[in-house]
């Protein structure tokens, strides 16, 4: 049997009750979104700061190996000095000393990197 318009827009209608809220649907999507936004930012956060970790690891490492080098550099050249001019050997002691506590102290900072 054929059906007049009228009696197709009630049954629409009708049908349309039985559907959930747009609204609804909607917010739920929208924090579905931000949900996963939210962990791939939380994931993001945490590359980057385990780049930055390695990055200070290795920074600390470089600094450590050159404080190194310098300090063996400064200790031939008081040793040259020292074995060229034995009267100078007293003032010699306390520069040493001096820049020794220098660079321990610049190895420290180095190693706490």
């Amino acid at each position: 049997p054929l059906r007049s318009s009228k009696e197709k827009e009630g049954e629409y209608e009708n049908h349309g009750n039985n559907d959930c809220a747009f609204g609804v649907l909607g917010m739920q999507r929208v924090f579905c979104d931000l949900h996963c936004v939210r962990d791939a930012v939380k994931a993001g956060d945490q590359a980057i700061l385990k780049s930055l970790e390695k990055a200070v690891t290795v920074m600390g490492s470089n600094m450590q190996i050159l404080m190194e080098h310098f300090f063996g550099i400064v200790n031939d050249q008081f040793d040259s000095v020292k074995a060229s001019m034995p009267t100078a050997a007293p003032c010699l002691q306390t520069y040493r000393a001096d820049i020794d506590s220098m660079f321990t102290e610049m190895k420290a900072i180095a190693q706490d990197s």
